[in-house]
């Protein structure tokens, strides 16, 4: 039997460029002056999930490789 147990993924990000749009990951949470937006996703799939976030991009803009549209039931 294949059963995949939970995993998990925490990440913050910096508060100032989220309020103008833009996505920095901060290493360590006081990177972030204002403190940083945690983020915590829970997958039974955690590579897939993380293959989702982060597309193969040129020159900062996603690029499209026939890739697979994804459920959060996938996830």
């Amino acid at each position: 039997m294949n059963i995949k147990t939970p995993q998990f993924l925490m990440f913050h990000i910096n508060r100032q460029a989220a309020y103008v749009n833009r996505i920095h990951l901060c290493s360590e949470e006081r990177e972030s002056p204002l403190g940083p937006i945690t983020v915590i996703v829970h997958s039974k799939n955690i590579e897939k999930f993380i293959d989702w976030l982060t597309p193969p991009t040129f020159k900062g803009r996603p690029i499209n490789l026939g890739r697979e549209q994804l459920s959060l039931e996938d996830l």
